[in-house]
């Protein structure tokens, strides 16, 4: 964990389902708020531990589905794994740890002798943990039964019951809670102990959570019987630990305002900024609320004025002795370049076209760096819902301190890329990508002709995926087809005819035809039909005055 040079002032260990996350709340209203009031004030200084019983194919299915933020550190399946970062790099230490008296081969054996024990799908089974489920009157039983047989064989085990129906058997070894213990330690020897500890659960195989000394603790208020009564006959004189009368998300934020442990009003709690007095103002915190207006703009959430896209304005002006310029300059993740100021004369027209459409915007993974001592680069996933579809953009802003405007930033520069990371869900093909893919149809076989269609709403491995299927077949075409020395690339959406007017303009059709020209090296080559890739995408905004309005339109939509 290098994220942090110090201590982090809070680790917040939380779990997800029926805990961070509310699958009785469609609007995510809960979990957007913390989110926001995470990035705002906490992620710079803090860090966030999503601890959960789900293996790491079903964590990542979550959060395809729900708007999570990316975790520090994940446990998954029931504290067996422990990932960190956005890439859940595994530690292989905490895995060689629980291999030690554990055999895998053995538990499936001994459990199949328990016609009541019904296992869990395979998406749920892992290395160092065997699941199934088990109805609540036969649990007691075959947990002392099954236990005195396993540890006859020589293995160190324990079973946790939870939500009613889950049992899982793990290495003794295992938990949340020795998860936990097992980070904690890791961050004493790296001289980085975590000044605060909040833990947050809702059922039972949270309960060892809560047993780690000296940390905090909240059980959000629907939190299940099966843990309320482990807390009346274990914790119920710990003052550190309590039951929250929020749900989900909102009860966490609840439990930071009730110990002490940082700010509790969420962006999204503040409907009027201008009225709102932030202690310690950081452009971190202007990002958030900039998108957090992007949205309630779009969903009709604040007055359409003049006053309002002035006041947007005003962040972008950069104030001389003699005048106002705007200087700033933004490059869509396409590639072309805009001054901003025209997205957002253009977003006047985009007041309420998302209104009542579940749209929401969130910002992932915040972090700024002071380069001078007036100015910052910050960093961010741009994070965008609208119904079942997830985007996501890999956002820099360059920004400064205003000289005639106290605690006000002036942007000077945004740049956004296209990601593919959980919860990205859209991927675009760049020129310079385009360009790449027509190289390797030209060398592999130069004498084809390919009409390539690409669904570019899959994922970048499964786009290269059929990608190189389609590259294979053209290859190496069976003797029957007759095809000429003609290449051509043709990118259209697979579902264009469903897409809202904000996506069409990149399923455009864009060609490149040309023959492989003899002694171009791979460099010329690339040159070439990066320059005709270009030209080609660059031509779709720029024929006609309306065009060009329309880009400054699509511009504006994806801020």
């Amino acid at each position: 964990m290098d994220r942090l040079n110090g201590s982090a002032r809070l680790m917040l260990v939380s779990d997800l389902d029926s805990t961070m996350v509310d699958h009785d709340d469609p609007e995510d209203a809960s979990l957007l708020r913390f989110n926001a009031l995470w990035e705002a004030h906490f992620r710079h200084h803090s860090l966030l531990v999503f601890s959960t019983g789900r293996s790491p194919a079903s964590y990542k299915l979550l959060r395809s589905e729900k708007p999570l933020l990316t975790p520090d550190v994940a446990v998954m399946s029931v504290g067996t794994e422990i990932a960190f970062g956005h890439t859940l790099l595994a530690d292989e230490g905490w895995e060689d740890f629980l291999s030690r008296w554990w055999d895998r081969a053995v538990v499936v054996e001994e459990t199949a002798n328990f016609p009541e024990l019904v296992p869990q799908p395979e998406i749920d089974q892992r290395p160092h943990k065997v699941s199934f489920f088990v109805e609540k009157v036969n649990v007691q039983r075959i947990i002392d039964v099954l236990s005195e047989r396993l540890e006859k064989r020589g293995l160190h085990i324990k079973i946790i019951y939870s939500s009613g129906t889950a049992l899982d058997v793990l290495p003794r070894g295992a938990g949340k809670g020795q998860a936990l213990a097992y980070l904690l330690k890791k961050f004493e020897s790296d001289g980085k102990p975590p000044a605060n500890t909040l833990v947050c659960g809702d059922s039972g195989n949270d309960a060892e959570l809560f047993s780690i000394p000296d940390v905090y603790g909240v059980m959000v208020s629907n939190a299940q019987e099966e843990l309320l009564q482990w807390y009346s006959a274990h914790m119920k004189n710990n003052p550190n630990i309590i039951h929250a009368t929020e749900r989900c998300a909102a009860g966490i934020i609840q439990a930071i305002g009730r110990f002490g442990l940082g700010p509790i009003v969420s962006p999204r709690d503040v409907m009027d900024f201008q009225k709102f007095n932030v202690e310690n103002i950081n452009p971190v915190y202007e990002v958030v609320k900039f998108y957090l207006f992007y949205e309630r703009w779009r969903c009709a959430e604040v007055q359409k004025s003049e006053h309002h896209l002035q006041k947007l304005k005003s962040m972008f002006l950069l104030v001389s002795l003699s005048h106002q310029h705007s200087l700033c300059t933004f490059i869509h993740p396409s590639g072309t370049e805009q001054l901003i100021h025209r997205c957002i004369d253009a977003m006047e027209m985009l007041h309420g076209d998302m209104q009542g459409k579940q749209f929401k915007v969130w910002v992932d993974r915040v972090s700024a760096s002071q380069i001078t001592s007036d100015s910052w680069l910050v960093k961010c996933d741009k994070r965008e819902s609208f119904g079942d579809e997830r985007y996501c953009c890999l956002t820099t802003i360059l920004m400064s301190l205003k000289d005639d405007v106290p605690n006000e930033f002036t942007w000077l520069h945004m740049h956004q890329t296209w990601s593919d990371g959980p919860g990205g869900g859209m991927f675009f093909l760049g020129p310079t990508a385009m360009a790449l893919l027509q190289i390797a149809v030209l060398f592999l076989s130069p004498s084809c002709s390919l009409s390539l269609s690409c669904d570019l709403s899959l994922s970048p491995a499964r786009s290269l995926s059929a990608a190189i299927s389609l590259l294979a077949i053209y290859a190496f075409p069976p003797p029957s087809l007759s095809l000429s020395k003609l290449v051509k690339l043709q990118f259209v959406g697979a579902r264009s005819s469903e897409l809202d007017h904000r996506w069409r303009h990149r399923w455009r059709l864009l060609r490149y035809s040309g023959r492989s020209p003899s002694g171009l090296s791979l460099v010329q080559l690339a040159t070439k039909l990066n320059l005709a890739a270009q030209t080609a995408w660059s031509t779709q905004f720029s024929s006609t005055a309306d065009a060009g309005h329309t880009h400054n339109s699509d511009c504006a939509k994806d801020f």
